[in-house]
């Protein structure tokens, strides 16, 4: 993380790993114990996780805007984010099948 200079990247950056683990454990603990409890979990953190990682997203890509000498560490934040999404479609097609 101390490649990260500015703060707002080394929160998105652990933010997305956050949400990663996140989702990650209730995959794994679908997988082992598949209830109805567990999907309905997973869905809610789905969306709460896209909402706060899409503000994140916003709010990074404006910092990165007014922080433009440093953009290859805003590209790379921004990047990190946005590999969640198709983990979660990944995840999602592990669980319906």
């Amino acid at each position: 993380m101390k490649y990260f200079k500015h703060r707002m990247d080394r929160v998105a950056v652990h933010m997305a790993l956050w949400s990663f683990v996140g989702g990650s454990g209730l995959l794994f603990a679908y997988l082992v114990l598949p209830n109805e409890f567990l999907l309905v979990l997973g869905m809610i953190y789905v969306g709460i996780a896209l909402l706060v990682n899409a503000i994140m997203f916003v709010s990074t890509l404006l910092h990165a805007l007014v922080h433009y000498r440093d953009l290859q560490q805003h590209l790379l934040a921004l990047l990190l984010l946005l590999l969640n999404l198709p983990i979660a479609y990944l995840y999602f097609l592990i669980v319906v099948n």
